[in-house]
């Protein structure tokens, strides 16, 4: 799960995380949440691996609020 700031350019730090995530292939899910607000969307048809790597780099990323594997 990765949280969006609801600010900004928010659009653009979603694309962002899907490019990140699909870099490491796997088998776990994603879904992106506007921090705040309630809504999420899920990506059935994109898996990724969750791994320290790939939730370091999704922090880094200007405009996410907060990551957590679940």
């Amino acid at each position: 799960m990765v949280e969006i700031k609801p600010v900004g350019n928010w659009k653009d730090v979603c694309r962002r995380a899907l490019e990140e995530a699909a870099k490491y292939e796997g088998e776990d899910a994603l879904t992106l949440e506007l921090a705040g607000h309630g809504w999420a969307i899920d990506f059935p048809n994109q898996h990724t691996k969750i791994c320290q790597d790939l939730i370091g780099s999704l922090r880094r990323l200007s405009g996410v609020a907060n990551v957590k594997a679940v």
